[in-house]
């Protein structure tokens, strides 16, 4: 027994597998549960473990409950505790080489355009993220967040490791915030871009930097940045190596700019690892599932994009009215509830400063009442140029109406197949009313 545990009396040869999600454990279970400190958390946490079958229970502070199969385990052991139980069942790969992508957005379409070079130049890769895990050309898991938890992340690795010669995972500021993968190395990293967003959880645009800037902390080698970005300027490490934006084919997905910006990070961060970026046939690079998906559409296109960001909703609309000269545009977007509100008035002046015209509409609203979240939006918007239509399918019907070489950009749930609504997912897709509009036509 190692040091730990012996000190919470476990023989993790009594058991087989670990995991922090209820629904999934069993009597071979090690489950660690991280509870909440208000009394909700406190209901909920009693209502699925008298529901869940569990070897041993693993909670991260002290609660007042008669059972020796459930342990509190002390602050500073809860992370190397769950590394000591997967270092067991699931010990990492030894030969791996490794990239983490951070950024406010970007993200998602780096580790993408990676896993779409290595498949290209025959490497095997596992890409960890947003689209969920992908093995080469194959989604093998979709585990519904942008970073997974460590537990997860650590099976990952595990199970695919004979299989996969790269490694690229997506790690948001939560993940790093919370030490998602603790003490995990990445050999090289990318940060994308920054600007607001998740003001909801980092309460702070300082604190979301700080949070971010903890990508240092899990890259060994260097993290990559384009040259010129804004944020850079308040970076100092020794690990920051900049990054011209290099020129691509004309491929329309890498005529816009942030798309070329990732392309370079991409393949920066796969020449460190010693895989070559020659030989790239870039007209078989495709966007990937949300991100700058274009359509066309008689004398017009339809752009289904996931900008959800001021900073991105602009981006998206002036690249697009550099790329289509002579075309008219009109975006679609709403913004999510229950996260930074400060943000919804922003993206609304940014889109109709940026378009002929917008149709404002439902997002994820989740517990927040989509009216409400709307006249957030709208306030203090200066121009006439823009419609309200709650209903998110209603709204891009009559985005449909009024097309006429128009460019129409439906942002903000880019991949998404759900609409977030009083805690039901239901099923909805950007991508499937589009098609259902043009089918229709």
């Amino acid at each position: 027994m190692s040091d730990l545990s012996s000190k919470y009396n476990i023989n993790l040869k009594n058991f087989s597998k670990v995991t922090w999600k209820t629904q999934e454990s069993d009597s071979n279970t090690v489950l660690f549960y991280s509870l909440g400190n208000d009394e909700k958390a406190l209901r909920t946490f009693h209502e699925r473990l008298k529901n869940a079958n569990y070897g041993i229970c693993f909670v991260n502070r002290e609660i007042e409950i008669n059972s020796k199969s459930i342990i509190t385990v002390d602050g500073g052991d809860w992370l190397p505790l769950q590394k000591e139980v997967c270092n067991t069942y699931y010990p990492i790969p030894s030969s791996l080489k490794s990239i983490a992508v951070t950024g406010t957005n970007g993200k998602t379409t780096t580790v993408d355009l990676i896993r779409q070079i290595c498949v290209q130049k025959q490497v095997n890769v596992l890409t960890i993220g947003t689209l969920g895990v992908w093995l080469n050309n194959e989604m093998v898991n979709d585990f519904a967040l942008t970073s997974p938890a460590y537990i997860d992340f650590r099976k990952f690795l595990f199970h695919y490791s004979s299989k996969f010669d790269v490694l690229a995972v997506e790690v948001s500021s939560h993940a790093l915030e919370q030490q998602r993968y603790y003490d995990f190395d990445f050999d090289y990293g990318a940060w994308t871009s920054f600007s607001q967003d998740h003001l909801d959880y980092h309460l702070t645009i300082k604190d979301y930097f700080n949070a971010k800037m903890k990508i240092f902390n899990v890259v060994k080698n260097k993290v990559f940045i384009i040259q010129g970005e804004s944020f850079a300027e308040k970076i100092s490490s020794e690990k920051c190596q900049f990054v011209e934006p290099s020129s691509f084919e004309k491929n329309p997905f890498l005529k816009i700019i942030y798309n070329r910006k990732n392309m370079s990070l991409a393949m920066k961060c796969l020449e460190a690892l010693g895989v070559s970026s020659g030989e790239i046939d870039y007209d078989k690079i495709k966007s990937p599932a949300g991100r700058f998906n274009i359509i066309p559409y008689k004398e017009s296109f339809v752009v289904i994009d996931f900008a959800h960001t001021p900073e991105a909703l602009e981006n998206i609309c002036k690249e697009i009215k550099k790329s289509f000269q002579g075309y008219n545009l009109i975006t679609i977007f709403g913004c999510g509830g229950d996260r930074d509100k400060t943000k919804r008035p922003l993206m609304g002046k940014v889109a109709i400063d940026e378009s002929d015209f917008v149709i404002i509409t439902s997002d994820n609203p989740r517990f927040e009442d989509p009216n409400l979240i709307i006249n957030d939006i709208t306030l203090g918007l200066n121009k006439s140029n823009y419609q309200v239509i709650v209903d998110r399918k209603e709204a891009i019907k009559v985005g449909f109406t009024k097309l006429d070489k128009t460019i129409l950009l439906i942002a903000g749930k880019g991949h998404e197949a759900y609409i977030d609504q009083k805690g039901t997912k239901r099923a909805y897709s950007d991508l499937g009313e589009v098609n259902r509009n043009i089918n229709n036509d």
